[in-house]
């Protein structure tokens, strides 16, 4: 996930941007399968502000699963005063696409 931006306030801060800024972005279920044990997004260092969002589900199968994704509104608060942060990406995710291709140890 890429957002359009990201104050250097936060991303030098200890606090809010500790273990790659994992509570920047807040990921929440909104059909189907809703039983992860986390949710985790990353921000990619020197990316133009993008994430990795992982979701950990700790077994199989997985069903399918709608989720959004949004800033996180403390951080909204304290780093966006005056700027609408309240768009949220929306994901729907059908784990049977992310099949192994066994000859070649590739997803498809």
């Amino acid at each position: 996930m890429r957002v359009n931006y990201l104050p250097q306030a936060l991303i030098n801060s200890a606090n809010d941007c500790r273990n790659n800024c994992k509570d920047v972005l807040v990921g929440k279920f909104t059909s189907g399968d809703t039983s992860a044990i986390s949710i985790i997004s990353s921000y990619i260092a020197n990316s133009q502000f993008s994430f990795s969002v992982e979701v950990n589900f700790g077994r199989e199968p997985i069903g399918m699963f709608s989720m959004q994704i949004g800033l996180n509104p403390i951080i909204a608060a304290k780093y966006f005063s005056g700027v609408d942060t309240s768009a949220v990406l929306n994901v729907n995710v059908n784990p049977a696409l992310f099949a192994k291709n066994l000859s070649n140890d590739q997803l498809d």
